[in-house]
């Protein structure tokens, strides 16, 4: 499958692994992370269905991009912190 940005809500959505050219997300059997580069932005528990970690920190217009789309997609607010 081509990963891009159309795509990657869908990828997210389905807990999915990919790689992109910016960002990748690697699940295993209890958590599902994402990567801005090799900056880990999002952590989700599958087991509880919610996200334990979310990186809020501004980097750069393309990590930023990512993070408006996880706050979409994972319903985490965008200047909060969990850990």
């Amino acid at each position: 499958m081509n990963v891009n940005y159309r795509t990657l809500p869908t990828l997210l959505q389905q807990r999915r692994a990919f790689a992109h050219g910016s960002c990748h997300a690697v699940r295993s059997d209890n958590e599902y992370k994402v990567y801005s580069y090799q900056t880990l932005i999002l952590t989700y528990d599958l087991l509880h269905g919610r996200t334990t970690y979310y990186n809020a920190e501004h980097y750069s217009r393309t990590t930023s991009r990512l993070q408006n789309i996880l706050i979409r997609i994972f319903d985490t607010e965008k200047n909060e912190v969990c850990k």
